[in-house]
């Protein structure tokens, strides 16, 4: 299972993100992966410590965040 979030997050959380799932993750009975952007690869590397989680990275898209509603 691998999720990513696009272009959705400042390098600080990402990191946040990142050390969340590395908390909920526990001992996953399956591959888990996260893809975030490449800017934030290093940042959610740091979030995730040692979880069991591979980590992928995104390249550059040409459009801008979305807002929320």
């Amino acid at each position: 299972m691998v999720g990513n979030w696009k272009m959705n997050c400042t390098r600080a959380e990402a990191r946040e993100l990142a050390a969340g799932i590395a908390a909920a993750i526990g001992s996953p009975r399956c591959d888990v992966g996260i893809v975030p952007p490449l800017t934030a690869l290093d940042a959610t590397r740091q979030g995730l410590g040692n979880a069991p989680v591979f980590l992928g990275a995104q390249d550059a898209f040409w459009m801008p965040k979305r807002t929320r509603p």
